[in-house]
C-alpha cells in the first residue's frame, strides 16, 4: 500500500508568488527580475492556472476530472514552453496527497514544472488580468505572495496600441482594464495583509532599481541578490535569453527607464482627454500627474465618434452604469 502523501500540511507553510497586471505594465520584466534570484523559479503566460483551471473542474477530487485538468495544462504547457509534463508523475502525486483540491494540484504541477530539477525552492507564476483571482490564490496559499503591478495608464495605453493586432479602436480597452487593476489595489490593501498583497509601481522599478527590489525581497522574504538587477542573466520562459519586448532585436543589458514618460510624444490630444476622463481619480490616487486640456469643437466631435464606435460604446456605457472597469481582452465580451 502507498504511503500517503504529507504535502497537505505544507500548503499552509509554503509561499508561492503569484504576479499579474494589465498587459504592457511590466509583469513579465518583475517575473524575470524574480526568476534571477537563486531561491526562485518563475514563469510566465504558460500554466494560466488561476485562469484556466481554478473551479473549471469540479469535482476536483474526481479522477477523471483532475485528469483532464493536468492533461489541459500539459498540452498548454508543451506549447507554450516546449516541455513535456510527466503527467502520470504528476497524478500519482495528485492521488497520494492527503487531500485533492485545486491548491494541492497548482503546486503539484508547478512543483514539477520549476522545481524539480534546480536548486530553487519557491515556485512563482505570472498572468495578467488575473488580479480578480488574488483572493483564491492566498485562500489557496494561505502564506502566499501575491503581486500586482502598475504602470502610468496612458504608457500602457500608447505601448498597447503600438503593439496589439485587436482592430481598430479596441486597443482603448487598456483604459478600462487599468482603472480596475487600480479599484482593487485599493480594494486589496484593505482586504489583506501587507505580508500576503504588494503592489509595485513601474516607474518606481525602474527609476529605482536596487531600492524598489530590495522593498519586494522583504515582502517576499528573501535575501537581496544584485543578480536580480542583471538584465544580461535574465531567461525567457524557454531558458533563453530574454530580448524584453517582443519587437526588441537586442539583449538586454540592464533594466531601462527610456520608456516612462513615452506617451507625451505619442498619444493623441482625444486618447489623452479621454484617458484622463475615465481615470482622473485613480490616476491622482496613485500619483499620476494630470494633464490633458479642454477639447475644441472639432474634437468633441471626433472623441462622440469614438463614443459611438460599435466595441468602445460598450465598454463606455458601463464604466458610465458601474463606475467600474474590467478584467477582460477586447476579445473577451463583458459578460463571458
Amino acid at each position: 500500500m502507498q504511503q500517503k502523501n504529507n504535502s497537505l500540511m505544507s500548503l499552509n507553510n509554503i509561499k508561492p508568488i503569484f504576479i499579474t497586471g494589465v498587459y504592457r505594465s511590466g509583469t513579465t520584466l518583475i517575473s524575470r527580475i524574480l526568476n534571477n534570484h537563486p531561491d526562485l523559479s518563475v514563469t510566465y503566460d504558460s500554466v494560466h492556472f488561476m485562469r484556466l483551471c481554478v473551479n473549471k473542474f469540479d469535482p476536483i477530487n474526481n479522477e477523471s476530472n483532475y485528469r483532464k485538468l493536468v492533461d489541459e495544462v500539459k498540452e498548454r504547457v508543451k506549447s507554450r514552453l516546449e516541455l513535456n509534463l510527466d503527467t502520470e508523475k504528476i497524478i500519482n502525486e495528485i492521488k497520494n496527497s492527503e487531500k485533492i483540491d485545486y491548491a494541492q494540484i497548482y503546486d503539484i504541477i508547478m512543483s514539477n514544472l520549476l522545481l524539480k530539477d534546480s536548486n530553487t525552492r519557491i515556485w512563482g507564476d505570472k498572468a495578467n488580468l488575473c488580479w480578480r483571482k488574488i483572493p483564491e490564490f492566498l485562500d489557496m496559499f494561505p502564506e502566499g505572495k501575491a503581486i500586482i503591478i502598475i504602470r502610468d495608464p496612458r504608457d500602457v495605453l500608447v505601448s498597447y496600441k503600438n503593439m496589439t493586432t485587436e482592430p481598430g479602436l479596441r486597443y482603448l480597452d487598456s483604459i478600462f482594464a487599468s482603472l480596475d487593476s487600480l479599484q482593487y489595489i485599493q480594494k486589496f490593501k484593505e482586504e489583506f495583509s501587507s505580508s500576503n498583497f504588494y503592489f509595485i509601481k513601474y516607474e518606481n522599478l525602474v527609476n529605482e532599481q536596487e531600492k524598489t527590489i530590495n522593498e519586494i525581497c522583504k515582502f517576499l522574504e528573501i535575501e537581496f541578490d544584485s543578480i536580480m538587477l542583471d538584465g544580461s542573466q535574465f531567461k525567457d520562459k524557454l531558458g533563453k535569453t530574454w530580448k524584453g519586448d517582443f519587437t526588441s532585436l537586442e539583449t538586454i543589458e540592464e533594466i531601462s527607464n527610456k520608456t516612462v514618460g513615452r506617451w507625451r510624444n505619442r498619444i493623441s490630444k482625444i486618447e489623452l482627454y479621454l484617458i484622463e476622463m475615465v481615470l482622473r481619480e485613480k490616476m491622482i490616487d496613485f500619483g499620476y500627474d494630470l494633464s490633458a486640456t479642454p477639447l475644441e469643437k472639432k474634437e468633441w466631435d471626433e472623441l462622440f465618434e469614438i463614443l459611438n464606435d460599435d466595441f468602445i460604446k460598450i465598454r463606455y456605457l458601463s464604466w458610465l452604469k458601474t463606475g467600474r472597469g474590467h478584467q477582460k481582452y477586447p476579445n473577451q465580451s463583458l459578460t463571458s
